[in-house]
């Protein structure tokens, strides 16, 4: 199939450009004070680069917590305190072409 056929048929998409510091900080303000709509949802995890957040499972973030450790990056948080935490990537799947993640920080949410 054609690329002019595929746009015909799908649509066309562009990838996220970098946000800003100030729109990430208010995307993380917002959001972390609404509510899951996942069941299974215990933390949020944003993207620095494009602001690309989504609901967490505890799995998604042990994984996360793993990979941390292997960049030489350990976060010291215990699966039963993710909810007390965000979590922030330095790049994900929808905005970069980088194969693997280079920074993963995690800060406590204030009361």
């Amino acid at each position: 199939m054609e690329q002019q056929e595929k746009i015909a048929l799908i649509g066309e998409t562009s990838v996220p450009g970098r946000i800003s510091q100030e729109k990430f900080d208010n995307l993380v303000k917002n959001r972390i004070t609404q509510k899951f709509t996942w069941k299974h949802a215990v933390a949020y995890c944003f993207c620095r680069h494009c602001g690309t957040y989504g609901e967490s499972s505890k799995g998604y973030l042990e994984g996360l917590l793993k990979t941390a450790e292997e960049l030489k990056q350990p976060l010291v948080i215990v699966p039963e305190t993710f909810s007390s935490y965000y979590f922030v990537v330095d790049a994900c799947i929808i905005c970069c072409n980088k194969k693997n993640l280079e920074k993963i920080e995690a800060f406590k949410i204030e009361a």
